[in-house]
């Protein structure tokens, strides 16, 4: 019977840990959203300063005005860039650098195209896993987890 609680438990711990996941993505891809309208406020505004430009007939000021403008949304595009770096790591996911087919991130070869991965290694955009060693049992698991999902004892 304590075996099936114990699986229980570590299957419970997977959940809530995907779950977290979950919410994380959701969060980032409403983030990118709200980035996207952001841009689109930016195009705008240089579509206007242009149209201005064209209506005085002086194009000699159309890079002052837009300059701002072009400024933010490379700064938006790189944000959102950030964003999903952020979510392929949460997904465990990587894209093939010869078809851009989206395989998991421990993936060896590509299964579309054959390409076969580089040994990977943890990029200063990605963190690793943490993990702790539970104090009654010493089992590994993830830094954050309120009970181990071996013993069951809550996390110091």
């Amino acid at each position: 019977m304590s075996s099936f609680i114990d699986n229980f438990k570590t299957k419970a711990a997977v959940v809530s840990s995907k779950t977290k996941d979950f919410v994380e993505v959701n969060r980032l891809n409403m983030a990118i959203v709200q980035k996207e309208g952001e841009i689109k406020k930016e195009y705008e505004s240089i579509g206007m300063s242009y149209y201005k430009c064209y209506a005085n007939k002086d194009s000699s000021t159309l890079e002052q005005l837009t300059a701002g403008p072009i400024g933010r949304i490379e700064t938006l595009l790189d944000e959102i860039n950030d964003f999903n770096v952020h979510i392929r790591v949460l997904k465990n996911e990587k894209d093939c650098p010869s078809c851009n087919n989206v395989v998991t991130y421990e993936s060896k070869f590509c299964p579309k195209c054959g390409y076969q991965f580089e040994e990977t290694t943890v990029s200063s955009n990605e963190k690793p896993v943490e993990t702790i060693k539970c104090t009654n049992c010493n089992e590994e698991i993830q830094a954050g987890t309120q009970f181990c999902g071996n013993c069951g004892k809550p996390v110091a």
